[in-house]
């Protein structure tokens, strides 16, 4: 019996190291990490980078963003994002009409 436990400790332990978590669903859909690819711990981020990254419903990356821009903690970024997203996005500056 404790041999047993050994060994499924050892496995356990392998499967951790290679990165894969025992009993994963392979069905299950993994989010899309293609939004966020060109944000690199190399690369600063924007406010754009932010306002698309929430327009794309990746909502920790912003704040991950967001956090990297200003330097705040995170409650601060995640209530700076959650404001973002519940205003909505920005409406297109529209040229000004010249005068008749």
């Amino acid at each position: 019996m404790r041999f047993s436990k050994i060994i499924l400790g050892l496995a356990l332990a392998l499967l951790s190291s290679c990165g894969q978590e025992a009993g994963r669903d392979e069905s299950v859909e993994q989010p899309s990490r293609e939004s966020a690819t060109h944000l690199t711990p190399d690369t600063e981020p924007t406010m754009e980078d932010v306002k698309r990254l929430i327009e794309q419903d990746e909502k920790i990356a912003a704040i991950k963003a967001y956090r990297r821009i200003h330097g705040v903690g995170l409650a601060d970024a995640k209530a700076a994002v959650e404001a973002m997203r519940a205003k909505g996005p920005e409406p297109a500056l529209s040229s000004p009409k010249e005068p008749d």
